[in-house]
């Protein structure tokens, strides 16, 4: 079962975008790290990898006051559909990670869920 099931039929109630610092190893330079963090209830969805949105007109914005209708994930990229046909999609791919971690989710009784 993919821990992403736990966010169906929660309705996600903040979002926030911004930016964090991480240090590349390889370079010995900070880098910007686009962040996204979701709120839903009693979880937190953090964001690092690049996404899609679909339908392509779809903000990011545009995803605050909507429910989570199906998670999924497999070793390519993290699905959230929502109850009103939008769709997010993060890209797990090795070409695409950006750090610290491609996606982290947060809940209740101390759960973290690390996508690498």
């Amino acid at each position: 079962m993919s821990y992403l099931k736990l966010l169906e039929g929660k309705q996600i109630q903040h979002l926030y975008v911004g930016e964090g610092f991480i240090y590349c190893l390889q370079t010995g330079r900070e880098l910007i790290v686009p962040e996204i963090v979701i709120v839903m209830e009693d979880y937190h969805l953090c964001i690092s990898n690049r996404i899609m949105l679909d339908p392509p007109q779809t903000k990011i914005e545009d995803l605050v006051g909507c429910f989570v209708q199906e998670g999924r994930d497999d070793d390519l990229e993290v699905t959230i559909i929502t109850t009103d046909h939008r769709t997010l999609v993060i890209d797990l791919r090795e070409d695409a990670w950006v750090g610290p971690e491609a996606l982290v989710l947060n809940g209740p009784e101390n759960l973290i869920v690390v996508w690498n």
